[in-house]
């Protein structure tokens, strides 16, 4: 069976991945620290759908997270920003970082030897060269 919500359960984290859970909200939230606020500029970045992005915020926003503040009356337009609880995220999302570095620094190096190890094979199918298999040398002329 699959879970569709944590709220029911009394654990702080069950509870903090029901409200940011799902990848897209916590790449908003991450966007929102760094200043993004109008819903085009989240789409933009992000390269998200409208409609998805519309639920994410609407999510994000009846937990508390983000609050819509009206920046424009016709049309009427608003802007999110991060509440307190939104800002509490932080440690969460900078938490993030120094794991992502060091996990893709470690599928590089996992790359790169990969990369020698099929040199290497490559290399010892080779048939080996034989003396008489050499170009003459032009001192031996």
């Amino acid at each position: 069976m699959q879970r569709t919500s944590f709220e029911d359960m009394t654990c702080s984290v069950a509870q903090t991945l029901d409200m940011v859970g799902e990848w897209w909200s916590l790449l908003i939230v991450r966007d929102a620290f760094l200043g993004v606020t109008r819903f085009d500029d989240f789409q933009a970045r992000l390269g998200i759908s409208r409609n998805i992005l519309t639920r994410r915020l609407n999510h994000l926003v009846d937990n508390g997270i983000l609050k819509r503040v009206p920046y424009q009356d016709h049309p009427p337009r608003s802007e999110y920003r991060l509440t307190d609880k939104g800002r509490d995220l932080w440690h969460v999302v900078t938490a993030m970082r120094p794991a992502q570095a060091t996990f893709v620094r470690v599928m590089a190096d996992q790359a790169g030897m990969m990369a020698i190890n099929r040199a290497v094979e490559a290399l010892s199918r080779r048939p080996p060269i034989r003396a008489a298999d050499r170009r003459p040398s032009i001192r031996s002329a």
